[in-house]
């Protein structure tokens, strides 16, 4: 994670939040409303976005809904200063990460970044493990069987019958 997106009208958490991660070695982004905010996701991709509630041009659960439609691959974090319980579930729900009320306690973004950080290694490892499974069942790093699977798929496309050899129990049915 190394690019994050702010958007929020309050130029004093902004300046704040631009300052904080800088200093974590962030390449910052910063809007101060919904559509600047919106046109600076889709153009820069952030690793994850701040939004605020309450924009000047559009509320922050419609940015939010917009940013998960264009297909943004992103985690949003959600602030504000006029927090409730009803928001906080219904922008989760939605798909926020999270939803953190202003002011800022300290050391609780440093916790939420933790969160998120983790989140995403694990996406990553899912998705890695979804990528061994899609080589037919088998789980393997091993670079001899990959050769193989590798070649048994391209003789997959021809109609010729293949013959597979091998001993009681070395995958050849789930080769085959």
């Amino acid at each position: 994670m190394n690019k994050v997106l702010i958007i929020d009208d309050d130029s004093n958490i902004m300046t704040t939040l631009e300052i904080y991660f800088e200093e974590n070695n962030f390449k910052v982004f910063s809007a101060e409303t919904a559509e600047k905010g919106l046109a600076c996701a889709k153009s820069q991709l952030p690793d994850l976005i701040l939004l605020d509630l309450k924009l000047p041009d559009k509320n922050g659960l419609e940015v939010l809904q917009e940013i998960i439609e264009s297909g943004i691959k992103t985690q949003v974090l959600m602030i504000t200063a006029y927090a409730s319980i009803e928001t906080a579930v219904s922008a989760v729900k939605m798909g926020a990460f999270d939803y953190l009320p202003k002011p800022f306690v300290p050391g609780q973004l440093d916790l939420v970044l933790e969160k998120i950080k983790r989140f995403s290694q694990m996406e990553n490892e899912i998705a890695s493990l979804k990528g061994l499974f899609s080589e037919g069942g088998f789980i393997t790093r091993n670079s001899r069987l990959l050769k193989i699977l590798k070649t048994a798929g391209q003789a997959s496309d021809s109609d010729a019958t293949i013959l597979i050899g091998g001993e009681s129990g070395t995958g050849k049915s789930l080769l085959a």
